[in-house]
């Protein structure tokens, strides 16, 4: 898509914006090194140096590309318009000082696509951090003379050789990710930037782009379960949503690997069905060109349906599934050193569920976790908050959404077993 927009700089501390891009998904250019060819409307900047103002409008002719394989490198750098759809150029304290032909303006950075910008992995801040550069020098449109960049960081190849830019990674406090790496709506601290302009400059223009390195500069893949407990032999649809690199909506075709195909398998509709034998493994998801953001922990197990007024007598053995939703940490997923049983009931958005779990005569410390169908964890409880049960497990909570829940009935100490009762009431 093409967003248009317009932005004025005034020594009043208005904004000032650089660049405009569509997204448009492509498919990788193997024999180029370039990824994700683009055709981006960047944001023509005219300044008009007495009044000390800056206005941008987009660009006529396409030019530029999303995502440029870094020379020599395997990294991909990220570069970006769409000024407040992508990123945001804002600038402060326009000035011009006619005795030294300076002309400056304070610029920060906010990233705004769904995922960080100046790191390659998502964890470690990149040397070259997030970078501002001019596709070449500034033309003066009115006047005589010639007007430069002043003070820039360094000189780069972005969309052509020899462009000026100014480097962001060091002036970004740490927030939401490590120092030096742009999270979602995360702003950088301010850089000043300085032209050197001839007396008889009247006004120039230039243009501008963000480029950083991200984790996935071809998209990626989320919105998968993240845990997914299944019956044997049950088949459940599952619905990942692939993305470009800044964060859109693409189709997709994806790929389901299982890690124990025995145990459960994945086809390209996105059913996943478990075979005949318990046990619990990884459901990876990619497609040609985008790898998932996270994998699926699948736990292959019998539940039991239960309703309101349920009441379960039943015991934790040795022979049991191991727990899907290990209490162990507060991940709750997989691991083979608890035993539990699942249970699963239906809710309607507002209901209240109570689930209250004790033991029967056996005198062992109980544990009971509350999901939804795809895995994330709503209540747990390990020893009841009303000290009515010693050390039996109480949840009460209210369905935020409609569905399907799974309750998990489970020990707080490793391979602990014995008998229980588990009553279920819904309001």
């Amino acid at each position: 898509m093409h967003s248009r927009s317009l932005f004025v700089l005034s020594a009043a501390g208005m904004l000032a914006a650089c660049a405009d891009t569509s997204t448009a998904p492509r498919q990788p250019l193997a024999s180029s090194g370039v990824t994700n060819q683009l055709a981006p409307l960047p944001l023509l900047c005219t300044a008009q140096v007495h009044a000390a103002t800056v206005s941008c409008v987009p660009q006529k002719t396409p030019t530029g590309v999303l995502a440029q394989r870094t020379p020599g490198s395997k990294r991909f750098d990220l570069i970006i318009g769409g000024q407040h759809t992508y990123v945001t150029l804002t600038s402060s304290n326009v000035a011009y000082d006619g005795t030294t032909s300076d002309f400056s303006f304070d610029v920060t950075v906010t990233n705004l696509i769904q995922q960080p910008l100046g790191t390659s992995d998502g964890v470690t801040a990149d040397a070259n951090g997030v970078r501002v550069f001019l596709t070449g020098d500034p033309a003066v449109t009115a006047g005589t003379g010639s007007a430069t960049v002043a003070n820039a960081t360094g000189l780069g190849v972005f969309t052509g050789s020899n462009q000026p830019y100014f480097q962001y990674a060091p002036e970004i406090p740490a927030g939401t990710f490590a120092a030096g790496i742009l999270g979602m709506n995360e702003t950088s601290q301010p850089l000043t930037w300085h032209f050197t302009i001839d007396p008889t400059v009247v006004s120039f223009t230039f243009t501008a782009y963000v480029s950083a390195p991200v984790e996935f500069p071809t998209g990626y893949i989320d919105s998968m379960p993240r845990l997914l407990t299944l019956n044997p032999n049950e088949a459940f649809v599952i619905n990942p949503a692939s993305h470009s690199a800044v964060g859109t909506l693409v189709t997709d075709t994806f790929t389901y690997v299982s890690s124990l195909p025995a145990l459960f398998s994945g086809t390209s509709d996105g059913t996943i069905t478990a075979g005949s034998s318990n046990g619990a493994g990884i459901l990876t998801v990619s497609s040609a060109t985008r790898p998932g953001v996270d994998t699926t922990a699948v736990s292959v197990c019998p539940s039991v349906t239960l309703v309101d007024s349920s009441a379960v007598v039943d015991s934790i053995t040795t022979h049991d599934c191991f727990a899907a939703m290990n209490p162990d940490s507060d991940i709750f997923l997989p691991r083979t050193n608890h035993y539990g049983k699942l249970y699963r009931v239906a809710l309607t958005a507002g209901q209240t569920i109570t689930v209250v779990m004790g033991d029967t005569l056996t005198n062992f410390d109980t544990f009971l976790v509350l999901s939804d169908r795809l895995g994330n964890v709503v209540a747990d409880n390990d020893d009841d908050n009303l000290h009515l049960i010693g050390l039996g497990s109480r949840i009460i909570y209210t369905a935020t959404k409609s569905g399907v829940y799974v309750i998990q009935a489970t020990t707080f100490h490793p391979f602990d077993t014995g008998a229980y009762g588990l009553d279920v009431f819904i309001q």
